[in-house]
């Protein structure tokens, strides 16, 4: 753990504000979570309680503020950053590392008194867990949680944002490949076999994909503030002998849409009749849920929050993924067509973008006037994704552009005022990506010298590379989930003993969110989800290993891939095998490779990587001389002699 407590540094005046809330709701701890009302990872301004009492903006961790401490839990991509930004008087607790407890272990260890929580963005997964720590010895852990609503943050927050409302667009059906009506047939069929007659769709990525409607309230994300409801009504009083047909009319689902109203236009409205969904105020829900006799209610507990599940009363709930998940996971060939599209058109930005920069770097040698950073380079790459293709709506995430040492801060975002000039002393790192209305989200990241790498840079670039190479070349049998693969990607790094403190790869979207689930790939045992949900054709992933060496440099290497069906020696195993295709296609940087250290194999499948590269892109930049001829350089092959 990293204190950031010190004699001489006083707590920061909003924890001594909070901590006299607290002590009014006679509680001895409150939780803030760093997600909103829908559990997103991402949130827009006015969600980020968190970082507001804490200082801490990262997009993953869990604040806890008692009478008398006050801690931050967050993984190992935010060490890092944490240690920079936490106000003072906080903890940073370096979730996963040896000897570091749980938020709940801690809780345990540390409080006597009642915990707080806002039920509004605390999940119901979370509620649970906390209630599970607490019972024991015929205690209840729910007699040691109190819900706090509106959360005491929220009184200290004076100047709050306000919460977006901005207009909401159709995702087309060319785009979509399945119309929002059968989506929720789907639904409707899974409530009648699980009894259920109550379903709240929660989770913003979900309600953007069911209804096939896209927004911008939370940046970066094409998502909106609304709920899905999908109800069944019980059977209508009538006689055991009234006729069948009779019986049916009375039996009546409904889907209806909550969301702010002013965002929805004649078009919009016209695509939700057209598909029996309920137009209502978002500000309706509480009300039309309690007035529902509903039996039993579906809520999936990861997604959904612990007021959602108060409203159901003395309902039945079952806490359950819903199919959504691997609905949205499970690409169709509609959607596969403008991924590819998306990221042909990305990885032509990119190649622009890394001619102009290899220029600008030798222009700067010779002329003052030009001055490159951090900040320049991430609005750069932007406006070549604008300008390269009419689908691109906005970046996927906040650029990573990080150069030298700041490469070793995972999640490194910079600023205008900040921004570490860029030379050719050093090694560059750009992750960044584009949301597409063709249906295609891009994240990509490439690691560069833009001079002459040392030996152990080259050395360490290569053992990325392997690692990510292990990984795209796999075959695996079906049912397999992605943690089972996480090390394929970091044996290479072992052998020189490297590793790096993140995930592997994530699932992404069909134009919407960057990270995606149910799947994944990773080491963490954290998230149950990804250790149970095989990966299986449709399913995009990411395969990003890297090494950061604090104070000098950070790597990796990113590329999306789709899982396909893989022909093997034995066609008629019992099991199917799959593969995976890689569908980025921005070239890696030859220089930064150490031959002497990759096999054969290895060696071949960059250039015939590079091979896909040329001929995909040649076409996107034919007519701009320029870049194919620094395309052509830098997808030329390799020579192996070893």
């Amino acid at each position: 753990k990293i204190s950031n407590k010190s004699p001489e540094m006083a707590a920061h005046p909003m924890l001594t504000e909070l901590r006299a809330l607290l002590k009014k709701e006679g509680v001895e701890a409150f939780i803030i979570p760093s997600a909103d009302a829908h559990q997103s990872e991402y949130v827009s301004a006015c969600d980020e309680r968190r970082a507001f009492m804490s200082g801490f903006d990262g997009s993953a961790g869990t604040a806890v503020v008692t009478l008398t401490d006050a801690r931050l839990w967050t993984d190992g991509r935010y060490f890092l950053q944490a240690e920079k930004q936490l106000y003072p008087g906080w903890t940073l607790m370096k979730q996963g590392s040896p000897g570091v407890p749980s938020l709940t272990e801690w809780l345990a260890q540390n409080t006597t008194g009642l915990i707080g929580i806002d039920p509004s963005v605390y999940s119901i997964n979370g509620y649970l867990a906390l209630c599970n720590q607490f019972s024991h010895g015929g205690k209840k852990g729910q007699d040691k949680v109190k819900s706090i609503s509106p959360s005491p943050v929220d009184g200290l927050w004076k100047n709050r944002p306000t919460r977006p409302a901005n207009p909401i667009t159709i995702h087309e059906i060319r785009w979509a490949g399945v119309s929002c009506k059968d989506k929720i047939k789907v639904l409707f069929e899974q409530m009648r076999t699980h009894d259920a007659d109550l379903l709240i769709i929660s989770a913003l990525d979900e309600v953007a994909y069911l209804l096939n409607l896209r927004g911008s309230d939370i940046a970066y994300n094409p998502v909106f503030y609304g709920y899905v409801i999908l109800s069944i009504p019980p059977p209508s009083s009538f006689s055991a002998s009234a006729p069948e047909e009779e019986k049916g009319k009375s039996f009546c689902p409904q889907a209806t849409f909550y969301v702010n109203l002013s965002q929805i236009d004649e078009a919009v409205q016209k695509h939700l009749k057209g598909n029996q969904v309920n137009l209502r105020p978002i500000s309706k829900l509480s009300e039309d849920i309690r007035k529902l006799n509903t039996r039993k209610a579906w809520l999936d507990s990861g997604k959904c929050s612990v007021w959602l599940s108060e409203l159901c009363g003395k309902a039945a709930v079952m806490h359950k993924d819903t199919p959504l998940g691997m609905m949205k996971a499970v690409k169709n060939d509609a959607e596969l067509k403008g991924i590819i599209e998306a990221h042909e058109a990305d990885a032509a930005a990119l190649c622009r973008f890394f001619l102009w920069l290899e220029t600008q770097i030798e222009a700067s040698k010779s002329d003052s006037k030009v001055e490159l950073n951090e900040w320049v380079l991430s609005e750069k790459v932007e406006e070549f994704r604008k300008h390269g293709s009419k689908y691109f709506v906005a970046p996927s995430f906040a650029t990573i552009s990080s150069f030298g040492q700041n490469g070793a801060v995972i999640h490194y975002k910079p600023s205008e005022k900040s921004a570490l000039k860029v030379n050719d002393q050093g090694v560059y790192l750009l992750d960044s990506g584009g949301q597409y209305c063709c249906g295609g989200t891009t994240d990509c990241t490439r690691t560069m010298h833009l001079g002459t790498p040392s030996e152990f840079e080259k050395r360490c670039f290569t053992r990325v590379l392997q690692g990510h190479i292990a990984l795209a070349t796999v075959v695996f049998p079906e049912g397999t989930p992605g943690p089972k693969l996480d090390a394929l990607a970091r044996i290479p790094l072992w052998m020189d003993g490297l590793e790096y403190r993140h995930g592997t790869g994530h699932g992404v979207g069909s134009y919407l969110n960057v990270h995606e689930g149910p799947h994944g790939i990773s080491a963490s045992t954290s998230n149950k989800g990804i250790e149970t949900t095989g990966l299986c054709p449709g399913m995009l992933v990411t395969n990003e290993p890297g090494y950061y060496k604090n104070g000098h440099f950070g790597m990796r290497i990113e590329n999306m891939m789709l899982v396909t069906e893989a022909k093997t020696s034995q066609p008629q195993s019992e099991r199917k095998f799959f593969k995976f295709q890689v569908i980025c296609y921005a070239p890696l940087q030859k220089k930064m490779m150490d031959i002497s250290i990759m096999t054969k194999k290895e060696v071949e499948w960059v250039n015939a990587y590079h091979a896909e590269c040329w001929q995909r892109l040649k076409p996107r930049v034919a007519n701009e001389l320029s870049v194919l001829k620094w395309l052509q350089e830098a997808t030329s092959p390799i020579v192996f002699d070893g």
